[in-house]
């Protein structure tokens, strides 16, 4: 385990805020489309696919229930609960047992809302729903959730349900909004996971609301830990969390007239998750942006919806990193949707074309483009709209310059004897938009090379970190930006037991069983690649991006780079790397930033400076200005060599050869006279001549 926790020591001590550009990736859709609307950046296409529920559908979640990868959708609706699978078309299965879905018979009845999350690990989504009358868990099988309802008790008249990881041991809890039986106490109930999906007695706590309606979990502070909101007449009381379980009353905040629903994310980029609460008596969404360290919220400009609106969610629409909104309005029979500008406010409404009085919606990926969809269920027709996106016209940030993979396959490698790269880490604030954490390597070689990639985001508050991405997600792109693997929740996967295998033979630190942390295993062929971290929802926090080499085959790791920006103090840049094997590795290293400008880069950082330390803190090599080494013309052959972009002769860009043993190092990049600014740090392998 001495391999990864080296590294990680060097990143943890000095921590850095992360910047870097965005990858965006388009695609057709599936289907044939019935409607279709364009926003800036997006359209949107009404599928003649229009899955038929049971009488009076009232909620609808999305999720994997059956293990395969796919997104499915589960309706809650009167009497029953529907299981409907995803073809991953954009067509689903009809819930019945016949086509491989589900219909669970249960006494539902009034307000019904469901929720859904990977409770046990390695297995498929579980699904909780609530109700007036009748409150269920419900665990799947692995194939369709097949299981019987298993009714929870200790609250009644349950109106809403929301789920999250409330304490550090990663597990994803419940928390439900409604009366204690008997005294009919408007309460907020606490369902805390002892792992694998196992719920104790739960911990209550009043609210001053006579009925508690609607409840989220969110991260308003920005300190890691998970805290809860939930509507109170025409105001949303808050209950800050520490992290154990435990809540104590925040500020709050007023809203509008009859509030119904809560959308959660960080709607204005400052690393604290907002509110936008749906307002059903007048219309309206108060966006509420948290302030300080109390639960305290400043209102920004109130938005417009359709009439008798129902229903909010929020997601990353337009792909441009900015969290936006969508809402059911029901007696208009049509779907808002709000594009976000990143400070709270939002673009010009546009209205969508549903069903028959739609009463709740989510979001998901339905048809394999990527983009981000809606599931609308209509409670007047018994129907599912789907509202399949694609992104168009997205400006494309400037892209980090990737090296020509060369030289470095199979054995010996930048150096003499076995050493060679195995272990690259970067930690970084997690943001939205260009600010999204993205590491790249390359593989040199001509074969295939196995590698564990890890986005960690909980499971950073063991070793102290605040601040850490509540839900990471996590995706691999190949060089012509497409995805080829991703994960949201490490548990989710078909291999975990494999995962936490493989995790402890190369070292790494166990990720808790449940935790919303991501992991994959990938075999790669010879190429260049990006590990892209964002946070689920449009959410910020620290997260930990790693790649561990597992096995190879004639390949190995060649190149690593990081573009971010470059504070001071805490907020300097630095990645990790680990080096195995015997004898020495020769390795280019540089910090990029008047170079950068060439690039289209902005606010590339005038001066950097270059520091690599060892594991025991020691400063092994050092530049300011490469052109000051005493090999200026070596070091340009050998970026020539490696594929790196050629620096101009007197830039003020810093870059060095080092010659270094198995061991654990960290890179330092810092602005000369604390200046700041974007940089790119790269290590290159240099091959043997």
């Amino acid at each position: 385990m001495a391999r990864f926790r080296n590294v990680f020591q060097g990143v943890r001590d000095r921590c850095f805020s992360f910047f870097a550009a965005a990858i965006f990736v388009g695609g057709g859709i599936a289907g044939s489309p019935a409607h279709a609307q364009t926003l800036p950046g997006v359209t949107w296409t009404t599928s003649t696919h229009k899955p038929t529920t049971g009488a009076n559908p009232r909620s609808i979640v999305v999720g994997d229930f059956n293990g395969d990868g796919i997104a499915d959708i589960v309706v809650g609706q009167a009497g029953s609960i529907g299981v409907f699978l995803g073809n991953g078309d954009g067509t689903f299965k009809p819930a019945d047992a016949a086509n491989d879905g589900m219909t669970f018979q249960a006494p539902l009845s009034g307000t019904i809302a469901i929720a859904a999350a990977a409770f046990q690990s390695g297995k498929p989504d579980g699904i909780i729903v609530v109700s007036n009358t009748y409150n269920a868990i419900i665990f799947s099988n692995g194939t369709g959730g097949e299981m019987a309802p298993s009714p929870f008790s200790l609250t009644t008249s349950t109106t809403s349900v929301a789920t999250g990881a409330l304490t550090g041991s990663g597990n994803k809890d419940f928390v439900v909004a409604g009366l204690i039986p008997n005294t009919q106490d408007p309460v907020i109930a606490i369902y805390l996971n002892a792992g694998n999906g196992a719920f104790g007695t739960p911990t209550l706590i009043p609210t001053a609301a006579t009925s508690p309606e609607f409840l989220a979990v969110g991260d308003f502070v920005g300190n890691g830990h998970l805290d809860l909101a939930v509507t109170d007449g025409n105001a949303v009381d808050v209950f800050l969390g520490d992290g154990s379980g435990n809540f104590s009353q925040g500020v709050g905040a007023a809203v509008g007239s009859g509030p119904v629903s809560i959308a959660v994310a960080d709607f204005n980029g400052d690393g604290k998750q907002d509110l936008a609460v749906l307002n059903q008596a007048d219309g309206t969404v108060s966006v509420l942006l948290s302030i300080g360290n109390i639960g305290q919220f400043t209102a920004a400009p109130t938005v417009k919806v359709g009439n008798n609106p129902s229903s909010i969610v929020v997601g990353d629409f337009n792909k441009d990193g900015k969290a936006d909104l969508a809402v059911t309005n029901q007696a208009d029979n049509t779907v808002t949707v709000l594009l976000g500008n990143g400070d709270g406010t939002f673009a010009a409404p546009m209205t969508l074309p549903v069903g028959t009085a739609p009463t709740s919606l989510a979001v998901g990926k339905f048809n394999g483009n990527g983009d981000v969809d809606l599931a609308v269920v209509n409670s007047g027709d018994n129907t599912v709209t789907i509202l399949l996106s694609q992104v168009t016209g997205t400006p494309t940030p400037t892209p980090t310059p990737t090296p020509t993979p060369s030289g470095g396959g199979g054995g010996g490698g930048g150096g003499n004897g076995t050493a060679r790269l195995i272990n690259i880490s970067t930690r970084a604030e997690v943001g939205t938009g260009g600010n999204i954490l993205i590491p790249g390597l390359v593989i040199g070689g001509s074969g295939t090379e196995t590698l564990l990639i890890r986005a960690d985001g909980p499971a950073l508050t063991q070793f102290g970190v605040g601040g850490a991405l509540a839900q990471p997600s996590l995706s691999v792109f190949n060089n012509a930006g497409t995805v080829i693997a991703s994960n949201t929740g490490w548990g989710t996967n078909a291999n975990p037991a494999q995962i936490a295998s493989t995790t402890a033979s190369v070292g790494a630190f166990a990720l808790q069983t449940g935790s919303a942390d991501c992991a994959l295993i990938a075999s790669l062929p010879a190429g260049a690649y990006t590990v892209q971290v964002s946070g689920v929802g449009a959410t910020t926090g620290v997260a930990l991006a790693e790649v561990y080499e597992v096995s190879a085959s004639g390949t190995r790791l060649i190149n690593i780079s990081t573009r971010a920006q470059v504070g001071t103090g805490a907020n300097i840049l630095i990645p990790g790397f680990v080096i195995s094997g015997s004898g020495n590795e020769q390795l280019l290293v540089r910090a990029d930033g008047p170079a950068l400008t060439q690039f289209g880069v902005s606010g590339a950082l005038a001066q950097p400076s270059l520091s690599v330390f060892n594991n025991a803190g020691t400063v092994i090599a050092s530049n300011t200005v490469w052109g000051t080494n005493a090999n200026p013309a070596l070091i340009t052959s050998t970026a020539a060599s490696v594929g790196a972009f050629a620096l101009t002769p007197g830039s003020a860009d810093s870059a060095q050869i080092v010659n270094l043993t198995s061991g654990a190092y960290t890179m330092q990049i810092t602005g000369v006279g604390n200046t700041t600014g974007v940089s790119l740090a790269e290590v290159y392998e240099v091959p043997v001549q």
